[in-house]
């Protein structure tokens, strides 16, 4: 994949989940190595949701949004620090928690 590294060191970018998913670091890495794709994690997750990558590993499907969300930001946007908000689906008011934090 093209470099596509951020111009600025002060860029952030997140992704913003709503349905009570996780994503799994595990299938991150093996994303970037697998499309050559400079190595970058979630910086620092966020909301009421948290991120349970075990979940993923019970059954994929709790993962494959979140997972895909990651996946492609970081690659789009290498190297930029990723925020990962996630709130269960359940929750009330949605967007109130995010613009909280």
């Amino acid at each position: 994949m093209p470099n596509n590294t951020s111009s600025s060191h002060s860029s952030q970018i997140s992704v913003f989940e709503s349905l009570g998913q996780s994503y799994s670091p595990s299938d991150l890495a093996l994303f970037q190595k697998m499309y050559d794709v400079p190595l970058s994690n979630v910086t620092k997750v966020l909301g009421g949701g948290g991120n349970t990558p075990s979940d993923c590993l019970k059954d994929y499907t709790n993962c494959i949004e979140a997972n895909l969300d990651v996946q492609y930001i970081l690659a789009v946007a290498q190297e930029s620090p990723l925020w990962f908000c996630s709130v269960p689906y359940w929750f009330p008011n949605i967007f109130l928690k995010f613009v909280e934090e």
